[in-house]
């Protein structure tokens, strides 16, 4: 079983226009000391997982990392109760674990924000999520 991914997209423009020498254009950059430096050319774009495996075939293939507290401990449950009546099975939930730990082995549903999550904390200092106590504002996303 497998959801599309629905995350909010947050986008910095930081030119209107690339240079000529741009990464991806082909051209070469200069170092320092004025010599060239090959930039490569991108010529495919990597897969943007456009959904994500919770369980398949009675198994789980993803945790719930939450807080402690009992509010996250029930939206888990209702997360878990959720995937069991759509013919999925639950999901672990954990307290404890460490981005270093899960994300290399299973998808994450990561509940809470960075004020209350150590999961989402670690992922917060290393800007791959931004969810804290005034974004995404009132009313959520």
């Amino acid at each position: 079983m497998s959801f599309p991914a629905k995350l909010p997209i947050i986008a910095l423009v930081l030119a209107v226009a690339a240079p000529a020498n741009a990464p991806g254009s082909g051209a070469t950059r200069k170092a320092a000391d004025g010599r060239p430096i090959p930039v490569e050319k991108i010529t495919r774009l990597k897969d943007p997982h456009l959904t994500t495996l919770l369980c398949r075939d009675g198994e789980a293939r993803a945790v719930i990392a939450v807080p402690d507290g009992d509010a996250h401990r029930a939206l888990a449950e209702k997360i878990n109760a959720c995937l069991k009546d759509s013919g999925g099975t639950e999901l672990p939930v954990l307290t404890s674990a460490s981005p270093e730990e899960l994300l290399p082995r299973t998808n994450v549903i990561a509940l809470g924000s960075l004020a209350d999550n150590p999961f989402i904390e670690k992922l917060y200092f290393r800007w791959l999520c931004f969810t804290d106590r005034w974004y995404p504002g009132e009313g959520g996303y």
